[in-house]
């Protein structure tokens, strides 16, 4: 039987959109006036916390493909590598154009002299090339990009002790090293909004996604034990109401919470109800809509939410005055974001299909054919 699930999941990837608008409004808390808004309180960053448990599910989901495939011999450094650059590659287009769009106003729009911009853009190269969060110093560009640089630097080092320990990973090492190093955060920060904190080897970013990941990698092993038991309509539509209510619960804690420590209780609760979601136990996972197309866009169009919202930032809060009120300059801040994300789809989608048609005669203009090569 294959224990593997679909590639695109689209109740998931109806979530993601929706925790990606909960990062973009959350990052919009402040932009009206100096004090800090509590649109999503104090946890509106939890959002992250999904997107590493999901990650690390799709790193198992991987995992178990490869396994069982015929491709399982190939080295596995090769595989690994092979694996986060498909990640990369995915996201390749729409990062690049963010880059573009946000080095102007995150540059340029400091009135900067030509040695200092030259001096930041050369420094930004390591934030570029998703390695912010190593610890390595650098100017950020894109100012989220330390979430990327962590996921690849810990699938990196995650991947192959899940392919070559499976079974003792998921049961023994993956729990054991998410109880450490969340412990480890919960002691020495209060809070899982952390990463680039400096009292470790490496920044605390990475700890937090290598915890996270592992979570995920557990998800996975409770979606193979769970995902094939036969429940009742019954039984179904319970599971149902319960992830409805507890992904309701996590957008409303963040919302309205101010204790410490909360934040880990809204990690529980997503890591649970993401796993029963993956496993489309609920009548609501499994109903047909989600098959449709619209909701992997809507998956699409949440990374270039989150990609994009720091320069829109900028060019707001610089160009409308903070006197129009926080409301107006959300709502502004808000749509121009959508406009943006969607405008770089567009542009994406236009040099892929460009790309189709001329890709092999743009090839040929640096690499030989092997006939031309003999």
């Amino acid at each position: 039987m294959n224990r593997t699930t679909p590639k695109r999941n689209g109740a998931i990837e109806l979530l993601r959109f929706l925790f990606a608008l909960v990062i973009v409004l959350y990052h919009g808390r402040n932009i009206g006036g100096g004090s800090e808004h509590p649109l999503f309180g104090s946890f509106g960053y939890i959002s992250v916390e999904f997107f590493f448990i999901v990650t690390g599910f799709l790193m198992a989901n991987s995992a178990a493909r490869m396994e069982n495939s015929s491709q399982s011999q190939v080295c596995l450094g090769e595989e690994t590598v092979g694996f986060v650059w498909h990640k990369i590659k995915r996201i390749l287009p729409y990062y690049f154009l963010a880059v573009l769009a946000s080095i102007p106003f995150l540059f340029i729009g400091k009135n900067l002299g030509r040695r200092e911009f030259v001096s930041r853009l050369m420094m930004s190269l390591w934030d570029i090339g998703f390695l912010g969060a190593s610890g390595i110093k650098t100017y950020s560009v894109v100012r989220g990009g330390w979430y990327l640089s962590a996921m690849f630097i810990s699938l990196l080092l995650l991947y192959p002790l899940l392919r070559k320990f499976k079974d003792c990973f998921t049961c023994v090492i993956a729990p054991l090293t998410a109880i450490i190093l969340l412990g480890y955060i919960s002691q020495t920060y209060g809070n899982l909004n952390q990463y680039i904190a400096e009292y470790t080897i490496v920044y605390s970013g990475i700890l937090r996604a290598i915890a996270e990941l592992c979570i995920g990698c557990i998800c996975y092993g409770v979606y193979e034990k769970i995902h094939v038991k036969p429940f009742t309509q019954g039984a179904r539509m319970i599971i149902s109401i319960f992830c409805i209510f507890g992904f309701l619960g996590v957008f409303l804690g963040a919302h309205l919470s101010s204790y410490p420590y909360f934040d880990f209780v809204l990690l529980l609760i997503i890591a649970i109800c993401t796993t029963l979601v993956f496993s489309k136990l609920g009548a609501v996972s499994r109903a047909k809509i989600f098959d449709h197309p619209f909701f992997s866009f809507l998956g699409e169009l949440g990374l270039v939410l989150y990609l994009n919202q720091f320069w829109v930032k900028s060019i707001i809060t610089q160009n409308i005055s903070k006197s129009n009120g926080y409301q107006f300059m959300l709502a502004v801040y808000v749509a121009a974001t959508f406009a943006a994300s969607l405008i770089i789809m567009g542009i994406v989608y236009l040099l892929q299909k460009f790309w189709k048609q001329k890709g092999t005669t743009i090839k040929s203009w640096f690499i030989l054919s092997e006939q031309e090569e003999s």
